[in-house]
């Protein structure tokens, strides 16, 4: 397997015939409806906008999807997500219940660093892992609490998702001492919403964790960034293709779709995902989400 970044300018989607890797269903389950921040770019906004009340997601909602999981016999990953995933008052208990399923392989928390004695109240488990999202708006409120990320650090798989936008000396400053902390940097690729165009400048860091993909032609295989993907426009699919499509999202509802927008946000019950095939025929002609394009994608 080779980079071939000399060659990558003469890729064309025409001439792949597989795309991805094989992937564990995962869910991405926005537990909480509250933040404490207001960012502009934020792309849970109109989450967050529609819950005027500021009520907690009923405690019915969240037992019945822990519940459903439970019953899930293919191995999944899960992402809590929101708003602030530490404002949920079950998030403990969410956590503990996902640790203990034997087919939950892989637990990843989002947070925004403001309760991280949250996090620290946590029982370690090898599934867990936690990212710190490092928001330009309110960038100082993970380095004022520098002493708690490293406790989480040397109790947790840790990461501070970074956003590469507007990045000021002060805050490069901030990332290198979580780098002199031992604390894993990555970069957040923020795809555009109707609040913010994400700019990625090319001279932050020496080396960059981009999402990467495989693009296999007959004869090579090409290791390809985000950026490589949207530049050589090899979203635009020719031809049919099938693809696994199992990531699904649960929203503040308890509502699961499947994230691509070709199954049109119907809803889908888990017990369901037991018996679907693994693969499913797309015949979309674009695949608009960067984050499905780790999926393995077959030319038929």
């Amino acid at each position: 397997m080779t980079d071939l970044r000399n060659n990558m300018k003469y890729l064309k989607i025409q001439d792949v015939i597989e795309t991805g890797s094989i992937q564990p269903i995962s869910f991405t389950w926005f537990i909480s409806n509250k933040c404490q921040f207001d960012c502009s770019y934020c792309s849970s906004k109109p989450m967050l906008q529609d819950n005027k009340s500021k009520k907690d997601i009923p405690k019915y909602i969240i037992l019945l999807i822990l519940k459903k999981l439970s019953k899930l016999n293919k191995d999944f990953i899960i992402e809590l997500s929101g708003g602030e995933t530490t404002l949920q008052p079950m998030f403990n208990t969410i956590v503990k219940t996902l640790s203990a399923l034997k087919h939950c392989i892989g637990i990843k928390i989002f947070t925004n660093g403001l309760d991280n004695e949250k996090i620290l109240e946590l029982e370690h488990n090898d599934k867990i892992e936690i990212i710190a999202s490092f928001h330009n708006e309110y960038a100082n409120t993970l380095i004022v609490r520098l002493d708690e990320l490293i406790r989480i650090n040397n109790k947790f798989k840790f990461k501070i998702n970074i956003n590469l936008n507007d990045l000021s000396e002060s805050d490069i400053a901030n990332v290198k001492i979580f780098q002199h902390n031992n604390i894993n940097i990555i970069n957040n690729y923020l795809e555009s919403s109707n609040f913010y165009k994400t700019k990625f400048p090319n001279d932050i860091f020496e080396q960059k964790e981009f999402l990467t993909s495989e693009f296999k032609t007959k004869t090579e295989t090409y290791i390809l960034t985000i950026d490589d993907i949207e530049k050589l426009k090899l979203k635009s699919f020719k031809g049919d293709f099938k693809c696994q499509k199992n990531s699904y999202n649960i929203d503040i509802k308890g509502r699961i779709t499947n994230e691509c927008v070709t199954t049109n946000n119907l809803p889908v019950d888990i017990e369901q995902l037991n018996s679907i095939p693994e693969f499913k025929i797309c015949k979309n002609d674009f695949c608009p989400c960067t984050r499905l394009m780790e999926l393995k994608k077959i030319r038929l």
